[in-house]
């Protein structure tokens, strides 16, 4: 269950960024709805994640890739930026040294 709460704190962080980028709240309140409300819901996740995680190091692993791996794809689906080789190269060697960590 711990890292079903990994999951919905890395995409209210792509909600923030996605809607701070695209301009979709438009004036202040909608900004403050937009903003605060996924930040409400990504700080009780993200207690939630590092209090069900087994280890510390397994719920930063778990969350940095995450973090890295949803950005860039919302990147690409909502924003319509390209995936890069460096991206991916990025992210391969971020799961890569997760695993040597922890293996």
């Amino acid at each position: 269950m711990w890292m079903f709460w990994g999951i919905v704190a890395n995409l209210a962080i792509c909600f923030i960024e996605t809607v701070n980028h695209t301009n979709k709240a438009g004036n202040w309140a909608g900004t403050l709805l937009w903003t605060a409300l996924p930040i409400l819901v990504c700080q009780w996740a993200l207690y939630r994640l590092f209090a069900g995680a087994p280890t510390l190091l397994v719920a930063w692993i778990i969350f940095t890739i995450g973090n890295s791996l949803f950005r860039v794809l919302s990147q690409s689906w909502w924003m319509g930026n390209p995936v890069t080789p460096w991206q991916i190269a990025g992210i391969s060697i971020m799961i890569a040294g997760a695993y040597l960590v922890k293996g």
